[in-house]
This record gives structure tokens, sequence and C-alpha cells, in this order.
């Protein structure tokens, strides 16, 4: 008699499988995460790009203020379910500054931060 994991029968294969990490994607149970980096003007004025995913390219609308809200959800791009189903792509946006500082950009913060609010 052969000793077996609980619930295994005999000539059952039990099978280990692993995966290295993805440079650009993060796995959550069958849902996908990627950062994604976008400026300013497109954090507050909102965009259209084309995001490069594992399944192929998605063309993505990134809205007025998406950089307030953190992500956007692009369903049915994640990972296969054992329904075959797919999982949820959620793309993190990550706001970047320009390289340079910018006197405009300098110039109409420090007038926001001075603004009186009613």
């Amino acid at each position: 008699r052969i000793a077996t994991p609980e619930g295994l029968q005999p000539g059952d294969a039990l099978v280990t499988i692993r995966y290295r990490p993805h440079p650009q994607f993060r796995i959550s149970g069958n849902d996908l995460h990627t950062d994604y980096a976008i400026e300013l003007r497109e954090a507050v004025l909102g965009t259209h790009v084309t995001l490069e995913t594992p399944g192929g390219s998605v063309p993505l609308t990134i809205p007025e203020w998406a950089g307030a809200s953190g992500g956007i959800a692009v369903a049915g791009r994640g990972m296969p379910t054992a329904g075959g189903k797919r999982g949820d792509l959620y793309v993190h946006l990550r706001v970047m500054l320009p390289e340079a500082p910018d006197e405009r950009l300098i110039t109409l913060m420090r007038n926001q931060r001075k603004a009186i609010y009613v």
C-alpha cells in the first residue's frame, strides 16, 4: 500500500507549478496588477493610451483626475480561472512630475496654496 496525501488516489498526479515574478505584472488570485506612469497633465485632463498586457494590447481611457482615484480596472484581462473566465487587470496610476522644474507649474501650485477657499 502506498501512502498518498489526503484526497488523492494511487495513480493521481500531484503537480506543483512555480513561476517567476514578472517585472511588470503582479498576481493576486486571478487578478493582475500593474503600475502605469502618467504625466501630471494626463492625470488632470485625461488621455487615451494603449496598454501592453500579457494577452495583447488594450486601449485604455484615463479619465480626468484619474490620479486621485489611484487606478483603473480592466475586466477580463487577468489570469484564467478554473471556470474558463478570466480575472481582472488593475492598472495603478503613478503620476510623474516633469524631470526638470517647470516654473509655470511651480507658480500655479504656489498660487493655489495661497488661494482662499470659501
